[in-house]
């Protein structure tokens, strides 16, 4: 390659480096595909190792070199041959093995499955020999990124085609004489590519110190006699497969799985969590063992992640907090997220690729302009000349300020969202903020209240009804059964003891200091029962209990300072089945003190406590009641109990969870209330309706609401803040395979007047057809609410929908014809029915909420954007476009932005900020591909008269004219509110071709007019064609004189023009601009000074004749403005409200492929 460069004088270097297709065609050649975790890589151009030999090809490895062959694929570990050889390669801090078996590239991962089991009996580390081996193979555990130099940084990453035009440009005008320009040029170009690359290299060295990280650990190393024994290294030495003492205050280095003990961490930094979480070591089950993994969302307990830090240990006597390491370096979580900042995936919004289009459709102009009058050269110029000429001429078309006017409008918006506390890590996005039109929102903590206060309990205390008791007074709570053991087994089994039991020991919580950790429902719940909790080790009465619960009766009993004893009432938690998003539940086993037998107590959604109890303890108004409180957008928990005698602490591993919380007693209901936050339910109608319309079809943001929580009051939330805005509600469920729509009972419409909290829905106001659909027989309802779905498309009717009916329903589409039709309707019909009408999304995991977000886009092709305030909202806000976490942090790397204003107001800052940068730029980048028409339909005028501008008219046009144009346009503030309508979504759009190209004609017919006047005045006297070019005719004079204005009146038309920022007259520098600009046009054509009339070479026109030329300059400037506000107000007006296209996605489908070897192979392995 470096001969090649030599050769052809850096040329080939330069179409290799801005174009794909030859950088592939030269360098590379394609080998088998490549399988990357991550569906949207960009795949275009891999660096197969193959002709190119540089630090991303490592050397092949040969497997007799390997007994340790963890983290390869199956079929290597599993072949026999000593000579196989691995090939491996490095791609974007990736590294792919080649898998001989599939014949295809894969990532490298460590399998911790295959080997945690083992490690997790032994815990005796690995040999220094293993370590060696996995070390070559993994490499060191750091994230190192490579920063270039600045050379290197701008020949490879900077000097594309844009700044090669300009320097060609910079030698053509040099050589032609014109050396003040060259300078200005050579000026402004220096400009925009120091900026570039100081900010390229900065943003490189910030991430490099953001990644970079060293520190001492301990690990557990076998010696060569076997023993075993904890020794100090360097973190860039630990591999997948050490055991890591994790050290309280330290941050870890590397992605590891709990081995002993249980920390708190703070994970802010990576997920934007702003409280700790609590890590627990995995069960040595190996049905555990199998079946977690990290993308599960609730055996994420399980992992830490790279970056987070140890706030707190806790250990049982001498015990170490040990951890195994499954990921270093950038397979961490953490580098991914790094590679993510470093190679984004492009974006679907691509204003760069756009713009450079126009660019090239202007130099294309030019070149055949010029080439037009070509002949005038050869007659008048050497061909030296003319070729010098000929390029000057072209580089007319990309103006060298360009890159600094386009800089310009993200620079201050970056700066208008600081001031609004909003922080951004990824600029590009500013401009996708701006075409946000659907938005997805999380319910807890992002909409509502993090905290949930206790409403009531719900107990069945006989006659098989549920019956209300006050959170803060429950009946039992006073009396002498938790001081009197005989008391206690007197009533032990009333469900008011049971319930009392069961809200103070079916949780999850630890203690930070004074300070609970775990869910907020967990930790309200704990703490309206005023109940002692007490984790620590010496406290414990029984053996194996990890926390130690009393109630205040007993505090008070023996005081604020002293421990219950065991003579006194405690229940000891023996063990936890943490919650399941999947399974909708946790559990707990706890002991009471007074009693022999351990009790079972079962937490979860009504409808899966409701399955798992036994059907004669259902009390008969349990619909009733959890439909009210449901209905009223209350938060519902149901609980249950069963005596668990033949529980075993030593067994625990093999407990069969479905089989323990099954057949149990139904208990109750716990009420919880979520308020709204002050500010939702205003943005939300500045979301959806804008200051001054009501249009939600036509302009406003779509939301949706993506919660965990019950269907029901997902729809009163809705309801509440404005999300769900018609009577007409559909709600969708699937039950064994089966898909079912709305009976009665769950089409609602929203009382006006709420007097309740949060208010309730009733079945009133609603479209009389609908209603009567309802009130049909069940299995004929379930067929006609469907067809009423799918062909009342005019009808304001709107959808929830629960998330694994959700996730059945893309899978039924991902099988295309061989999926089951839904009520004779294809599953890809019904899924966009969904989408377009769906408003509430409930009993979402966070993996459907990332597949509802990807789905939108994919549906739609509109920017969606996501808002959200914790971890479980980390993979839809990295999937969404325009990502937004609420989030206490200056910067977290899950989104693009990031808001330290804890409510969604900050949502709609966003967007009105990225609105205004999105006009501003479309409004800079007409304003320069303008500017560039009219100096080249004048200057090749000029050039057909053998004349030119002199360089002082130059740069007078770009300094004086342009360059402070741009930039005080870009002071404008944004607009206050936010209006129903969003900037057109394309450079391609009519509104923006026909306001270029129109202005551009009206430009062009008045400098043509302008020429031809003067052609026919009197005291014109044509300048003689010369061998040499001239800038002192009358032409040059005239033409320089109605073009200065022409540059100033197009840009108040395009600033006049805009809808979403402020008027021009609240930009008073720019209007003090405006008054110097407008000065100076008359000073220079009325009665300019000598030395004016020298600086700028200007001829002596006749006096009227210059009145002439400012008459046809305000004419000018009156249709530019007009014709503007035509074309924004018509085209402009129609593009920007047009609604959004549903099912426009062409779904890859998805078969089960067999590969019977590949499965023996890791079955072999396992």
């Amino acid at each position: 390659m470096p001969l090649m460069t030599v050769i052809t004088a850096g040329l080939i270097h330069f179409a290799s480096q801005n174009s794909v297709g030859v950088q592939k065609f030269l360098w590379y050649r394609k080998v088998d595909k490549v399988t990357y975790p991550s569906k949207k890589i960009d795949c275009r151009c891999h660096p197969y190792p193959c002709k190119r030999r540089d630090e991303r090809v490592q050397k092949n490895h040969s497997r007799r070199n390997y007994k340790n062959t963890v983290g390869l694929p199956a079929s290597i570990r599993t072949q026999g041959e000593e000579k196989c050889k691995i090939h491996t390669f490095i791609y974007k801090y990736t590294t792919f093995v080649y898998d001989p078996l599939l014949q295809e590239f894969d990532q490298l991962l460590y399998d911790y499955k295959v080997q945690f089991k083992k490690m997790r009996e032994k815990e005796c580390g690995i040999s220094d020999k293993e370590h060696e081996e996995l070390h070559q193979l993994y490499g060191p555990c750091v994230m190192n990124i490579n920063v270039k130099p600045a050379l290197k940084i701008l020949v490879q990453d900077i000097l594309k085609f844009f700044y090669i035009f300009q320097i060609i440009g910079l030698i053509d005008w040099s050589i032609s004489g014109s050396w003040m320009y060259g300078v200005a040029i050579f000026f402004m170009l220096f400009v925009s590519i120091y900026g570039e690359l100081t900010t390229v290299r900065s943003n490189l060295i910030m991430l490099s110190k953001m990644a970079y990280f060293e520190t001492k650990v301990n690990v557990l190393r076998k010696d060569e006699s076997g023993n075993s024994r904890w020794i100090e290294i360097s973190s860039l030495d630990l591999v997948p497969g050490d055991i890591m003492e994790l050290t309280q205050g330290s941050k870890l280095p590397c992605d590891a799985i709990m081995l002993n003990g249980v920390s708190v961490i703070n994970e802010a930094m990576l997920t934007g969590e702003s409280a700790p979480v609590v890590k627990e070591p995995l069960p040595n089950s190996e049905t555990k063992i199998k079946k977690f993994s990290i993308e599960t969302a609730d055996q994420v307990k399980y992992f830490l992640f790279s970056g987070t830090e140890v706030v707190q240990n806790r250990t049982v006597g001498d015990e170490k907090n040990t951890v195994i390491v499954i990921k270093t370096g950038f397979m961490c979580e953490k580098g991914e997220m790094i590679k993510s900042i470093l190679y984004p995936i492009p974006e679907r919004f691509n204003f760069g690729y756009e713009s450079l289009i126009y660019l090239l459709s202007s130099a294309i102009v030019c070149i055949i302009g010029f080439g037009a009058i070509l002949y005038i050269y050869i007659e008048y110029y050497k061909p030296f000349d003319i070729i010098v000429r000929y390029f000057a001429g072209i580089t007319l078309a990309i103006p060298p300020e360009f890159p600094i006017v386009m800089t310009m409008g993200i620079v201050f918006s970056l700066a208008k969202l600081r001031d609004k506390s909003i922080y951004c890590i990824k600029p590009d996005k500013i401009r996708s903020a701006g075409r946000v039109n659907i938005m997805v929102f999380d319910k807890t903590g992002t909409l509502t209240e993090s905290g949930l206060s206790c409403n009531s309990y719900k107990v069945d205390v006989g006659e098989d009804k549920l019956k209300g008791i006050p959170s803060q007074n429950n009946p039992v709570e006073n009396t002498r059964i938790w001081l009197n053991k005989d008391e206690y087994l007197k009533f032990k089994d009333s469900k008011l003891v049971k319930y009392e039991e069961c809200i103070a020991g079916c949780h999850s919580l630890s203690l930070y200091g004074e300070d609970f950790l775990g869910d907020t429902l967990d930790i309200e719940m704990f703490k309206s029962t005023q109940w002692k909790f007490d984790d620590s080790s010496e406290s414990q009465i029984e053996e194996g209990s990890t926390v130690l619960l009393y109630p205040p009766r007993v505090q008070e009993a023996i005081g604020s300072d002293s421990k219950p004893s065991r003579e006194m009432y405690t229940i000891s938690m023996m063990h936890k089945f943490d919650f399941s998003s999947a399974l909708q539940r946790m559990s707990t086993v706890i002991k009471p003190s007074y009693d022999d037998t351990c009790i079972l107590f079962v937490k979860g959604s009504p409808e899966m406590i409701h399955k798992l109890s036994l059907p004669e303890t259902i009390p008969d108004n349990y619909e009733e009641e959890y439909n009210y409180h449901t209905k009223q957008g209350h938060r519902v928990l149901a609980m249950g109990y069963k005596y668990f005698p033949d529980f075993d602490k030593d067994n625990v591993d093999t407990l069969d969870r479905n089989n323990c919380e099954k057949d149990i007693i139904f208990l109750g209901l716990l009420i919880m209330v979520n308020e709204l936050k002050s500010a939702t339910k205003e943005s939300i109608e500045n979301l959806k309706n804008g200051k001054f319309y009501i249009v939600y079809v036509l302009g406003g943001v779509v939301t949706i609401m993506a919660t965990g929580d019950n269907i029901l009051t997902g729809i009163n939330k809705s309801a509440e803040c404005g999300i769900l805005e018609s009577n007409q509600v559909i709600v969708a469920s699937s039950k064994d395979g089966e898909f079912t729509w709305t009976k009665e009972e769950n089409v609602f419409a929203v009382e006006e007047e709420q007097k309740d909290e949060g208010g309730y829905l009733q079945f009133d106001d609603c479209d009389p057809e609908l209603a009567h659909l309802a009130n049909r027989d069940e299995e004929r309802e379930q067929k006609d609410m469907l067809e009423y779905l799918m062909t009342e498309k005019e009808k304001p009717l709107q959808v929830a929908m629960e998330g694994t009916s959700f996730k059945e329903l893309i899978t039924e589409c991902e099988k295309g014809d061989k999926g089951k039709k839904i009520g004779g309707y294809k599953a890809e019909e019904v899924l966009t029915e969904v989408l377009r009408r769906g408003k509430v999304f409930a009993r979402m995991s966070p993996q459907h909420k990332a597949l509802l977000v990807e789905e939108l886009q994919n549906q739609t092709d509109e920017i969606v954007g996501m808002c959200g305030d914790g971890a479980n909202d980390c993979a839809a806000l990295k999937s969404a476009d325009v990502g937004l976490s609420l989030s206490e942090a200056e910067a977290s790397i899950v989104a693009p932005f990031t808001s330290k204003i804890q409510d969604i107001s900050s949502c709609v800052n966003l967007l009105i900020l990225g609105r205004a940068s999105l006009d501003l730029s479309y409004e800079l980048f007409r304003y320069m591909i303008v500017y560039t028409y009219i100096q080249f339909t004048s200057v090749m005028i000029l050039n057909t008269m053998t004349s030119t501008y002199d360089d002082t008219q130059y740069l007078f046009f770009d300094l004086g004219g342009v360059v402070p144009i741009t930039m005080l346009l870009s002071w404008t503030r944004p607009k206050t509110y936010l209006i129903n309508k969003r900037p057109v979504g394309s450079l391609f759009s009519w509104s923006i071709f026909c306001s270029i190209y129109g202005q551009v004609l009206i430009m062009f017919a008045f400098i043509l007019g302008t020429w031809f006047n003067l052609r026919a005045q009197n005291f014109y006297t044509r300048s003689e064609k010369q061998h040499d070019t001239t800038t002192d005719g009358d032409e040059t004079t005239a033409m320089f004189l109605i073009t200065i204005p022409q540059y100033v009146f197009v840009g108040i038309a395009f600033h006049v023009s805009t809808q979403f920022r402020s008027p021009i007259y609240t930009n008073i520098p720019f209007m003090v601009l405006l008054s110097i600009q407008f000065a100076m046009i008359g000073w220079i054509t009325l009665g300019p000074q000598p030395w004016m009339r020298d600086t700028f070479h200007l001829s002596g026109l006749e006096f009227y004749f210059k009145y002439v030329i400012i008459g046809s300059a305000l004419v000018n400037g009156f249709l530019t403005i007009i014709y503007e506000q035509i074309v924004q107000r018509t085209i402009g007006k129609m593009e920007m409200e047009k609604p959004i296209e549903y099912g426009k996605y062409k779904r890859e489908l998805k078969e089960p492929t067999e590969n019977a070897p590949y499965q023996n192979a890791a079955e072999g392995a396992v």
